[in-house]
């Protein structure tokens, strides 16, 4: 079973980097986030991101497929 596709994106370059999470037995559990401060979300290219989701993770064997690079057109 997969996880949701994790991407990165370079302008630059444009291409987007895409790698997937693969897992078994995963029953996600969600919990309240009741506060939550990182350190690299107070940059300014982060300053407009906000908590997506939360779910606690135990016990669950996972490994990411290789990345692949697609170029935009």
């Amino acid at each position: 079973m997969s996880l949701p596709f994790t991407f990165t994106c370079n302008d630059h370059n444009k291409s987007v980097l895409i790698i997937e999470g693969v897992r078994n037995n995963w029953k996600p559990d969600p919990v309240q986030v009741v506060d939550y401060s990182f350190d690299f979300l107070n940059r300014s290219a982060f300053n407009t991101a906000k908590l997506a989701s939360t779910f606690e993770v135990r016990n669950i064997p996972y490994h990411w497929k290789k990345g692949k690079l697609e170029t935009w057109q």
